[in-house]
């Protein structure tokens, strides 16, 4: 007799294995999506980057449905590239303190700062941004002055910004 947990694992395994062909992947992103694992996610970030021509829709909402379930964070803590490639594949209001915290560290910044621009663009956003717009590095606040550039909605706060900023890439920025 086989118990749950292996009976579940072997087909976690075969899910991941479905992963690798468009003809399959939708049934795999569904059972990896009930799951609630955190490597499954990373399944499903790495099939979503293989170079296929195909739809591509199933694997973003499993992602979504991992996500709402905490694999993203949870992710993080062991692969934070992946988790952040997830997060910009699948917006969540949620995750911007997580993006934001990783913004600042050089090491995940380019990732961050993508995911960050693909974001929803909302209130909670704007106010991640604005929080970078003031970090002490340039290289941080770089990033926000280049998301922020042009919107009406912080106008007045990247008007502020310009005033006092010091760093000429970043006063080049605020300036578009």
């Amino acid at each position: 007799m086989i118990l749950p947990a292996i009976a579940m694992a072997l087909d976690l395994q075969t899910a991941r294995a479905q992963l690798a062909s468009p003809a399959t992947w939708c049934d795999a992103a569904a059972a990896l999506a009930s799951s609630r694992d955190p490597q499954a996610l990373a399944a499903l970030v790495d099939a979503y980057d293989l170079p296929v021509e195909s739809s591509k829709l199933c694997l973003l909402e499993a992602m979504e449905a991992l996500g709402r379930d905490g694999a993203l964070e949870a992710l993080h803590t062991d692969d934070p590239s992946r988790a952040l490639r997830a997060a910009s594949l699948v917006a969540d209001a949620r995750w911007l303190p997580l993006i934001e915290k990783d913004v600042v560290q050089p090491a995940t910044r380019a990732l961050a700062a993508e995911a960050l621009r693909l974001q929803r663009r909302d209130t909670a956003w704007e106010e991640a941004c604005l929080r970078l717009l003031v970090h002490a590095d340039p290289a941080v606040r770089l990033v926000a002055a280049e998301l922020l550039a042009g919107r009406k909605s912080t106008a007045a706060a990247v008007e502020g910004r310009r005033a006092v900023e010091t760093d000429p890439a970043v006063k080049a920025a605020l300036s578009l």
